[in-house]
């Protein structure tokens, strides 16, 4: 189980997976602004197969816990 700063259990809800041909920051995921746009995909599971194509792909997971809290980075 994982447990918030004040020692609280947290529940995952799922995650958001986002990705770009260009570096980003989580700056950029939380204005909406391109890159990276909306999440590749969201997902409760743990394991994710993702086919990259060509070329350089940048990746960022965030986790949201069931009050909408997201993960620091």
């Amino acid at each position: 189980m994982t447990t918030t700063f004040d020692g609280t259990p947290a529940r995952i809800d799922h995650y958001a997976v986002y990705q770009s041909s260009t570096p980003f920051t989580r700056a950029a995921i939380r204005d909406g602004s391109t890159p990276p746009g909306p999440p590749l995909l969201t997902t409760t599971s743990a394991s994710v197969e993702i086919d990259p194509g060509s070329g350089n792909r940048y990746y960022s997971v965030i986790v949201v816990d069931a009050r909408g809290n997201v993960s620091p980075f």
